[in-house]
């Protein structure tokens, strides 16, 4: 069973948004797959979801985290399917469409439903944050009813039940979240600061939480507190390219220049369409450390993943000086 949730964000802001990454990714759709058990308990900490094209095509895989979340960032509109598989649950599939607008990027929820296998054994699940096993029912309906809200679009009403969330547990990482997201869309930025710094107080270990406040950060120039959190998520997801984009971008804004050219050049090694900036950032760092030739394989790399980015030209011009004459 699969609930979905579209939601215009963060590249709408200024604040809101990596100058990093916002330059590849306007347009893109950022999808949340949550994955749980029929009392809406989160599922297992390393269940592998593998997110494919409507033909079967692998598109990419990852593991839930403790929270029962997967997150596939990047993402161009379509029609997918998402299949969970777990040794103590039955396989499930979802298929869907993501719909995106190409002037702005989104992000979108898809809520998956598992069993689990004959005679598995509770205990098996996994461990799931505390925070979510103290959630009450009644908060947790609130939320839902939010999330439906924000699938027809009715902002009004998904604040006041997710209000209504975090008034039953002002701990809800999830509604805080959410309450954080409509808030930027209604341009109300430091509102939008404030509940995603409660969020992050909530749950420390949230990824998505710790992301946005990173990039508010970014934004007001706070590169050290941004830093900070985006370590701290690396260390929870490190295949994630966008966390780690942004880290190497704060990195180099601090001096860091060693630290910056080995975390961007780990996005390489991880799935990362549209993260391509990774390389322009690690040439930079590179050139920082007197390592011309390293620097020109970067931006060899960049040019040849991202040919028609909006600072192509100055890639180029920066290689050619480069190149030996």
């Amino acid at each position: 069973m699969a609930h979905r949730l579209m939601l215009a964000i963060l590249a709408t802001l200024p604040f809101l948004s990596s100058s990093i990454s916002a330059q590849q990714r306007t347009g893109t759709i950022d999808l949340y797959v949550y994955v749980s058990f029929s009392d809406n308990s989160p599922a297992a900490k390393s269940y592998k979801v593998q997110l494919s094209s409507s033909t079967r095509m692998q598109v990419d895989s990852r593991f839930t985290d403790d929270r029962g979340q997967a997150i596939f960032r990047g993402l161009t509109a379509g029609d997918y399917r998402v299949t969970v598989t777990g040794f103590d649950i039955e396989d499930a599939e979802s298929r869907f469409t993501l719909d995106g607008n190409p002037s702005f990027e989104s992000m979108q929820t898809e809520h998956i439903e598992v069993k689990r296998k004959a005679g598995a054994r509770t205990s098996t699940q996994g461990t799931v944050s505390a925070g979510a096993l103290k959630i009450p029912n009644n908060a947790r309906k609130e939320f839902e009813l939010g999330l439906a809200a924000i699938d027809k679009k009715d902002f009004a009403g998904a604040k006041e039940h997710l209000n209504k969330a975090v008034e039953i547990y002002p701990q809800y990482c999830g509604a805080l979240l959410d309450l954080g997201v409509i808030a930027a869309q209604e341009r109300h930025n430091e509102e939008a600061v404030r509940l995603f710094e409660r969020a992050v107080e909530a749950d420390p270990t949230n990824p998505a939480a710790s992301v946005y406040l990173a990039s508010a950060r970014m934004l007001q120039g706070n590169f050290k507190d941004a830093e900070t959190l985006l370590t701290k998520v690396v260390a929870i997801t490190p295949t994630d390219p966008d966390p780690l984009t942004m880290l190497a971008s704060c990195q180099y804004k601090l001096g860091e220049y060693k630290e910056a050219a080995a975390t961007a050049q780990k996005v390489h090694a991880v799935p990362h369409q549209k993260f391509a900036m990774a390389h322009y950032i690690a040439a930079e760092a590179l050139l920082k450390q007197s390592q011309p030739h390293e620097a020109a394989e970067e931006l060899k790399l960049y040019l040849k993943e991202s040919p028609n980015a909006p600072n192509s030209d100055s890639a180029k011009e920066l290689l050619a000086s480069l190149e030996p004459k």
